[in-house]
C-alpha cells in the first residue's frame, strides 16, 4: 500500500508542477479529439473511429472530460489512475507466478518507477490504457479466464495499432492449446469498429483502408537496429539489464511472457529500421512491455542477490534509491517539444476574435488557443485528412487565423507575399496571420 501511495503522490507532484505542459505534442492531439466529439458528437463522430485518435481512448477520455472539466490535466490524472490499475495487475500477476514477496515488491516497484512509465502515465497519451488491457489480458490468461483475456486483447487494438501484435500472439496461443473458439473473440472489437466505420463511410474494409500509414514509407524516417537497445540502456538500464539476465536465468520459465516482450520489441525494431507504418522511433512505444519486463527483472534480481539478509537489504535499498533518483531526474527525450513560443502563440490567439477559425498544424498551439477542435479550429491536416499539404481553399477563406510554425509544407513566403494574409505577429519564427479579402 505504501508503494502504491508513493507512486500516486510522485505522479501528482509532477502533474501539478507542470500543469498543462506536456512533454509530447500528441497528448494535445488526443485531448483535442476527445474534446471535439463531446462538443458535437454528430459532426465530430469521426474522432471516435479515427486511427490517430484511438477510438476507445477517445471515448473514455471524452466521457471523463464531460463529467469533469475540459483541461488536459484531467486526462493526465486519468492516466495516473489507470497506471495504478496496471500496478495492481502486476501485483496479481507476480502472485500468480508464485514469486517471493521480495520479487513481488520489485515487480510493482520497477513498474511504478520506470522512467518511461512515469512520463507516459503523467501525459495524455494512449499508452497507459493500452498497457492496462495487455497486462489484464495476460493475468486473465494465467487464471484460465480465456474469454476476458481474448476480449482485453481485442479491445487493445482500439487503443493502439500494436494491439494487432498481441492479437496474433494470442491467436497462436489458442491454436497451440486447441482453444479455437477464443480466436473468434479476438476479432470482436475490430469487427465492431469496422462495421461502424462502414456504416459511416461506406468502406467495407474501413480499418484497413483508413489506416493513415498504409503505405510502406514513414514520413518520420528510420533508424538503426540498435536504436531501441541503446535507448533502453539509457532510460531503463536496471530493468532492461535484469530482463536480459532473466533470459539466461530462467531459460524454461515464463516462456509466454518472454514471447510477448521480444515479439513486441522486434516489431518496433523492424518498423523503425525500415521506416514502416508511421513509426517515429519514440521510446514511449515500449511502455506496454515495461510491466512485463519488470516482473522478469524482479525475479532475476532476487535470484542473483542471495547474500545474508543485512547485505541483501542494503543492496535493495541502494537499488530502490538509485531507480527513484534516476527516473525522477532524467530528462525526457522530447521534453523540449512543447516550448514557450507555442504557449505564447496560443495565448495570443485567445486575445483575438474567438469566432474566427484557427488553422494550425501543431496541436499544442491549438490547445493553448482554447479553441475546440472540429468546431472553430482546423485539424492537424496531415493527420486527419491524410493530406500532406494545407487545403488552399481553407486558407483562402475570410475570418481565419493561420499559424505557420515550421511544420507546414507550404513555404512561409507564400503567405508573406500574399495580400490575402496580414501578418499579425512573429514568435521566433512561428508566424500568426489573419486571412482577409482585400
Amino acid at each position: 500500500m505504501l508503494l502504491f501511495m508513493l507512486s500516486f503522490l510522485s505522479r501528482i507532484y509532477f502533474i501539478f508542477k507542470y500543469m498543462e505542459i506536456d512533454y509530447e505534442a500528441d497528448s494535445y492531439m488526443h485531448f483535442l479529439g476527445s474534446q471535439a466529439w463531446i462538443h458535437d458528437p454528430v459532426k465530430n463522430f469521426d474522432f471516435l473511429i479515427n486511427w490517430w485518435y484511438k477510438p476507445l481512448f477517445t471515448l473514455i477520455s471524452g466521457i471523463v472530460l464531460k463529467m469533469t472539466f475540459e483541461n488536459i490535466i484531467v486526462i493526465k490524472l486519468m492516466n495516473t489512475l489507470i497506471w495504478l490499475g496496471v500496478l495492481y495487475l502486476v501485483y496479481l500477476v507476480a502472485k500468480e507466478h508464485k514469486l517471493s514477496k521480495e520479487a513481488i515488491f520489485f515487480s510493482v516497484f520497477f513498474t511504478s518507477f520506470s522512467f518511461l512509465a512515469i512520463h507516459s502515465s503523467i501525459s495524455a497519451l494512449t499508452e497507459p490504457l493500452f498497457t492496462l488491457l495487455i497486462v489484464a489480458a495476460y493475468y486473465f490468461l494465467l487464471k484460465d479466464q480465456f474469454t476476458l483475456s481474448a476480449l482485453s486483447v481485442s479491445a487493445s487494438l482500439l487503443c493502439r495499432m500494436e494491439g494487432i501484435i498481441f492479437i496474433f500472439i494470442w491467436s497462436f496461443y489458442f491454436i497451440f492449446h486447441k482453444k479455437y473458439i477464443y480466436i473468434i473473440l479476438l476479432s470482436t472489437f475490430s469487427l465492431l469498429w469496422n462495421i461502424i466505420g462502414f456504416l459511416k463511410t461506406g468502406s467495407i474494409l474501413y480499418i484497413i483502408t483508413n489506416y493513415p500509414f498504409a503505405s510502406t514509407t514513414s514520413v518520420y524516417g528510420s533508424g538503426t537496429v540498435y536504436y531501441y537497445f541503446i535507448n533502453l540502456l539509457k532510460y531503463e538500464p536496471l530493468i532492461f539489464l535484469l530482463f536480459i539476465l532473466s533470459l539466461f536465468l530462467y531459460k524454461k520459465d515464463y516462456l509466454f511472457l518472454k514471447i510477448c516482450i521480444l515479439t513486441f520489441l522486434t516489431f518496433h525494431i523492424i518498423i523503425w529500421k525500415y521506416g514502416l507504418l508511421g513509426s517515429a522511433g519514440f521510446m514511449r512505444y515500449l511502455v506496454p512491455i515495461i510491466p512485463l519486463m519488470s516482473i522478469l527483472a524482479a525475479a532475476s534480481l532476487v535470484k542473483v542477490v542471495k547474500f545474508k539478509s543485512n547485505l541483501r537489504y542494503a543492496i535493495y535499498i541502494i537499488i530502490v534509491l538509485s531507480q527513484i533518483t534516476y527516473s525522477l531526474t532524467l530528462k525526457s527525450p522530447t521534453s523540449d517539444f512543447v516550448n514557450n513560443d507555442m504557449i505564447e502563440v496560443g495565448n495570443f490567439i485567445v486575445s483575438l476574435d474567438q469566432n474566427n477559425t484557427l488553422v494550425a498544424e501543431n496541436p499544442a498551439i491549438l490547445y493553448f488557443s482554447r479553441k475546440v477542435l472540429g468546431i472553430n479550429a482546423a485539424q492537424w491536416f496531415d493527420r486527419v485528412s491524410g493530406a500532406q499539404e494545407i487545403d488552399p481553399n481553407l486558407i483562402k477563406s475570410d475570418n481565419i487565423y493561420f499559424v505557420h510554425d515550421g511544420w507546414c509544407k507550404t513555404d512561409i513566403w507564400y503567405f508573406l507575399k500574399d495580400p490575402n494574409f496580414k501578418l499579425l505577429r512573429n514568435f521566433s519564427n512561428i508566424y500568426v496571420f489573419e486571412g482577409k479579402s482585400y
